[in-house]
């Protein structure tokens, strides 16, 4: 049997500059290999629906964005794909 996990942080920064990470753990159980990959760039945003990011995985990428509150948390909303933290 296979299995597959993953986890991707983005940290922003106030100053436009970001720390990206992802992390994936794969294989047949008994044999799971770790990667990881990760970068630091600047970001901005052309419009209010896109951000772009300087550097992901060594090239330039642009995403889809738009923003969610509820009471106490901000949640970035990148290509359909939740990025939050309490405060």
């Amino acid at each position: 049997m296979d299995t597959y996990a993953s986890v991707e942080n983005f940290q922003m920064g106030i100053d436009n500059n970001y720390h990206w990470d992802l992390a994936v753990a794969s294989g047949p159980v008994g044999n799971i290999k770790f990667q990881t990959v990760e970068s630091n760039g600047t970001y901005s945003m052309t419009d209010y629906w896109t951000l772009n990011f300087s550097d992901i995985e060594g090239k330039a990428r642009s995403y889809s964005v738009y923003f969610s509150c509820v009471k106490g948390l901000r949640i970035l909303w990148i290509d359909d794909q939740a990025y939050a933290k309490a405060e």
